[in-house]
Protein backbone atom coordinates (compact mmCIF):
# COMPACT_ATOMS: atom_id res chain seq x y z
CA UNK A 1 0.00 0.00 0.00
CA UNK A 2 1.38 3.42 -0.89
CA UNK A 3 2.01 6.16 1.66
CA UNK A 4 -0.60 8.22 -0.14
CA UNK A 5 -3.27 5.63 0.59
CA UNK A 6 -2.23 5.31 4.21
CA UNK A 7 -2.59 9.04 4.75
CA UNK A 8 -5.92 9.43 2.97
CA UNK A 9 -7.48 6.35 4.56
CA UNK A 10 -7.25 7.83 8.04
CA UNK A 11 -10.36 9.25 9.63
CA UNK A 12 -10.05 13.05 9.67
CA UNK A 13 -12.34 13.38 12.69
CA UNK A 14 -10.19 11.10 14.83
CA UNK A 15 -7.99 13.95 16.05
CA UNK A 16 -9.91 16.95 17.35
CA UNK A 17 -7.28 19.69 17.56
CA UNK A 18 -9.28 22.07 19.72
CA UNK A 19 -12.80 22.54 20.95
CA UNK A 20 -15.12 23.19 18.04
CA UNK A 21 -12.54 22.34 15.36
CA UNK A 22 -12.12 19.01 13.67
CA UNK A 23 -8.81 18.50 11.93
CA UNK A 24 -9.20 18.36 8.17
CA UNK A 25 -7.53 15.74 6.03
CA UNK A 26 -5.21 18.38 4.62
CA UNK A 27 -4.15 19.65 8.05
CA UNK A 28 -3.50 16.13 9.24
CA UNK A 29 -1.53 15.17 6.13
CA UNK A 30 0.62 18.30 6.22
CA UNK A 31 1.33 17.91 9.94
CA UNK A 32 2.14 14.22 9.47
CA UNK A 33 4.40 14.96 6.50
CA UNK A 34 6.28 17.63 8.47
CA UNK A 35 6.62 15.35 11.47
CA UNK A 36 7.83 12.43 9.31
CA UNK A 37 10.41 14.70 7.67
CA UNK A 38 11.71 15.92 11.02
CA UNK A 39 11.87 12.38 12.41
CA UNK A 40 13.74 11.14 9.34
CA UNK A 41 16.23 13.98 9.63
CA UNK A 42 16.65 13.36 13.36
CA UNK A 43 17.28 9.66 12.82
CA UNK A 44 19.76 10.22 10.00
CA UNK A 45 23.48 9.98 10.52
CA UNK A 46 25.55 13.18 10.51
CA UNK A 47 27.43 11.69 7.56
CA UNK A 48 24.17 11.50 5.60
CA UNK A 49 22.93 15.01 6.34
CA UNK A 50 25.28 17.76 7.49
CA UNK A 51 24.01 19.20 10.81
CA UNK A 52 24.65 22.75 9.56
CA UNK A 53 22.43 22.09 6.55
CA UNK A 54 19.73 20.67 8.82
CA UNK A 55 19.84 23.83 10.94
CA UNK A 56 19.56 26.04 7.85
CA UNK A 57 16.58 24.02 6.66
CA UNK A 58 14.69 23.82 9.94
CA UNK A 59 15.20 27.29 11.41
CA UNK A 60 12.89 29.01 8.91
CA UNK A 61 10.21 26.38 9.51
CA UNK A 62 10.41 26.89 13.27
CA UNK A 63 10.33 30.66 12.79
CA UNK A 64 7.24 30.44 10.57
CA UNK A 65 5.45 28.20 13.05
CA UNK A 66 6.24 30.57 15.90
CA UNK A 67 4.49 33.43 14.12
CA UNK A 68 1.09 31.79 14.32
CA UNK A 69 -1.42 32.97 16.88
CA UNK A 70 -2.13 31.34 20.22
CA UNK A 71 -5.26 29.44 19.17
CA UNK A 72 -3.80 27.92 15.99
CA UNK A 73 -0.60 27.12 17.88
CA UNK A 74 -2.57 25.25 20.54
CA UNK A 75 -4.42 23.36 17.80
CA UNK A 76 -1.15 22.48 16.05
CA UNK A 77 0.40 21.22 19.29
CA UNK A 78 -2.68 19.06 19.93
CA UNK A 79 -2.55 17.70 16.38
CA UNK A 80 1.18 16.92 16.56
CA UNK A 81 0.79 15.30 19.98
CA UNK A 82 -2.05 13.14 18.71
CA UNK A 83 0.00 12.06 15.71
CA UNK A 84 2.96 11.29 17.99
CA UNK A 85 0.79 9.12 20.20
CA UNK A 86 -0.21 7.08 17.14
CA UNK A 87 3.43 6.30 16.36
CA UNK A 88 4.15 2.63 17.08
CA UNK A 89 7.95 2.64 16.75
CA UNK A 90 9.36 3.61 20.19
CA UNK A 91 12.28 5.65 18.82
CA UNK A 92 10.10 7.54 16.34
CA UNK A 93 7.44 8.06 19.03
CA UNK A 94 9.97 9.61 21.41
CA UNK A 95 11.14 12.05 18.75
CA UNK A 96 7.57 12.80 17.69
CA UNK A 97 6.45 13.53 21.25
CA UNK A 98 9.33 16.00 21.61
CA UNK A 99 8.66 17.60 18.23
CA UNK A 100 6.46 20.55 19.39
CA UNK A 101 9.06 21.48 21.99
CA UNK A 102 11.98 20.94 19.62
CA UNK A 103 10.60 23.45 17.13
CA UNK A 104 9.78 25.96 19.84
CA UNK A 105 5.99 25.66 19.98
CA UNK A 106 5.97 24.97 23.73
Amino acid sequence: MSAHCLLWDRDPVALPAREGHTVTELERILAKALMDLIISIDLSDDDDIDPDVVTKLLEPIAADLNHIGAEPKTALIALLTGLAEEETDPQRRMIALDFPSAIGLT
